[in-house]
């Protein structure tokens, strides 16, 4: 990526999640021509309230190998109408190479995205749900 390229960002939006029905995996393919992504955020406009009785809920962005290499943003108890946005991109994640950030360095063709389900209790919590990745 070069430092004076502009961005293509791009607002994926993941639609009103059941995150209390189970993990589900969506898939993020990049625009024509771009060759590095950046996350920025992901955003969750809460319609249920999500519990965390043993492991919280979130979103992991990976490679289809790794489901939490570049993202691993845990919600916790998010409280029905409320918002919240988290960058819980790890290193990996600040800048991926999409010619080699692949498992054992393959390319990558999109990033798999996991709507992690909480666990333990009565799994809870709905939420519209949106990434937004810059591409360059």
């Amino acid at each position: 990526m070069k430092s004076y390229d502009l961005p293509i960002t791009v607002s994926y939006n993941l639609g009103l999640v059941d995150y209390g029905a189970g993990d589900t995996v969506q898939l993020v393919a990049p625009p024509p021509g771009v060759t590095s992504a950046r996350l920025e955020f992901v955003h969750l406009d809460c319609n249920e309230t999500f519990n965390d009785d043993t492991t919280e809920g979130g979103v992991q962005v990976g490679d289809g190998t790794t489901a939490d290499k570049f993202m691993d943003a845990r919600v916790g108890t998010l409280a029905i109408d409320t918002a919240a946005s988290f960058n819980d991109y790890k290193e990996a994640g600040k800048f991926i190479d999409l010619a080699r950030d692949g498992n054992a360095g393959a390319a990558l063709s999109f990033l798999t995205v996991t709507l992690l389900a909480p666990t333990g209790g009565t799994p809870a919590g709905i939420a519209n749900t949106t990434l937004v990745v810059s591409w360059y």
